[in-house]
């Protein structure tokens, strides 16, 4: 019977429950199952799917007694800034809204000009990016618009929602908690001085840390899965705070790109950097696991070609590949801005970017190659601006950029970054979350010694393909 730690890795688009171990220095990995979290529209709000998600990570479980596993630990990381609301005796009390609900717009000019809190205040205190999606204007619009904050008791976040599912323990996992701009990043604990000053109360819980034991499977729901004495342990619940630890980053010359929906493109840190060009650059200080600083910026990725996909595949059959295809025959050179308010929350990205081309640039595109190529360029422009804004930070030049996640599927957006940053490029591995959960499980359960060994294992265990001023200069695959 086979040893293995499970991997349930839940993206903004699709969820996966993978299993993992180790053999020969290598960590091998083992799809299990494959699952759609996307949200759901409903009276004009955008809402998580959590019952499909946590119906899904059951089936997925389930499965594994077919499998002849021995599961020694189970560890779950989600997207960030999302929660749920639960009243006194530990019921949700409604379904959690989507990041992309957009209810966040607008709050951050409300909490300056109505409570009169400085953007400076929140940023030293606080060290996070300012993004409309972030926990602390969701939170503030529960305030100025929710009945039932009187009856919440307490707020988890999504992987917390999830794990407490599991074993019926209530905490808030450290890494995903400093993403809400609430957590005070010199003490690492809820600042309560910032909550005062916003009138929110204070509904969160026990901080964990990465690594933590949380216990067992709840008894009933253990039998029922069959999984009886499997630990449940806290990994770097943020998402992309585990791809992270599943980045071979090879000494304080590497960045990474963490390539999806969202774009994070930053570098590894021993402390916080906070001063007024980390402010006026809008760079993020994330928690990571073991002591580090997921020092970044949150960058919109794939979600504008996402959006296309989502238009045009019903109409006219077209896959990622062939919209990849379309924009790699374009010689069109112009780009929109990816930060621009239309193509936050359209109705309609095609006719987004049309818009916005002929405003900017007096361009009336009509074929599909480049109103697809136009995106493509604005996303990696935004790749060279905030790679030269973190070589100024750091105070030193980053030689090479590892690119991790789904996104690296897609070659053509590999090539352009890497013309466009005149850096040498790693590309792999694309698991890179699931790798970093695995990673803090296998730490936890004293397989692995540390971070450094660890990274060593994966660069043992992962394909990569090196690019180089927009061609591919070598491909490692592992078998």
């Amino acid at each position: 019977m086979k040893n293995v730690s499970i991997a349930i890795d839940i993206g903004a688009s699709n969820g996966r429950i993978i299993a993992g171990y180790l053999e020969n220095n290598r960590l091998l990995l083992e799809e299990i199952s494959r699952f759609d979290s996307l949200p759901v529209k409903m009276n004009d709000r955008l809402y998580i799917n959590i019952l499909s998600i946590w119906k899904n990570i059951v089936k997925g479980l389930k499965k594994l007694k077919l499998n002849n596993y021995n599961i020694e630990s189970i560890g779950i990381d989600t997207w960030a800034v999302d929660y749920g609301h639960f009243d006194k005796n530990g019921n949700l009390l409604q379904n959690p809204y989507h990041y992309r609900d957009g209810r966040g717009i607008g709050k951050l000019k409300k909490i300056e000009d109505n409570l009169g809190v400085s953007l400076k205040y929140i940023y030293k205190r606080t060290g996070i990016q300012f993004m409309d999606i972030n926990s602390i204007y969701q939170y503030y619009d529960d305030y100025m618009n929710s009945e039932f904050l009187n009856i919440s008791t307490n707020i988890l976040f999504l992987p917390d929602i999830l794990i407490y599912a599991l074993t019926g323990k209530m905490f808030n996992e450290y890494t995903n908690a400093t993403t809400s701009q609430m957590l005070n990043i010199n003490s690492q604990s809820w600042d309560l001085e910032l909550l005062n000053k916003l009138h929110l109360p204070n509904k969160f819980v026990e901080i964990i840390k990465p690594g933590s034991i949380v216990g067992k499977i709840k008894p009933k729901l253990a039998k029922e899965i069959g999984l009886t004495d499997t630990k449940v342990i806290s990994v770097a619940s943020h998402d992309t705070a585990s791809a992270i630890l599943g980045t071979p980053l090879n000494g304080n010359t590497s960045a990474y790109l963490s390539c999806g929906t969202w774009s994070l493109l930053g570098a590894e840190i021993d402390k916080p950097i906070i001063n007024e060009k980390s402010f006026k650059y809008n760079f993020t200080n994330e928690g990571g696991a073991y002591d580090t600083i997921r020092f970044l910026k949150n960058i919109t990725g794939l979600w504008i070609i996402q959006e296309l996909y989502r238009k045009w595949n019903p109409l006219f059959g077209l896959g990622y590949l062939e919209i990849s295809n379309l924009a790699r025959e374009s010689v069109i050179d112009i780009a929109i801005d990816t930060d621009d308010d239309r193509f936050k929350k359209p109705i309609d990205m095609e006719e987004a970017i049309i818009s916005y081309c002929n405003e900017k640039y007096g361009e009336n595109l009509k074929e599909k190659k480049d109103i697809v190529r136009v995106a493509y360029n604005g996303i990696v422009n935004k790749y060279k601006k905030a790679i030269g804004e973190l070589e100024e930070l750091l105070g030193y030049k980053i030689e090479v950029l590892n690119m991790i996640g789904g996104g690296i599927r897609d070659e053509l957006l590999c090539e352009l970054t890497s013309k466009h940053i005149n850096k040498k490029l790693i590309a792999g591995p694309i698991e890179a979350s699931v790798i970093g959960n695995l990673i803090v499980q296998l730490i936890s359960l004293y397989k692995i010694d540390n971070i450094d060994i660890a990274r060593e294992i994966i660069r043992n265990s992962i394909s990569v393909k090196v690019y180089k001023n927009g061609e591919i200069l070598n491909e490692r695959t592992r078998n």
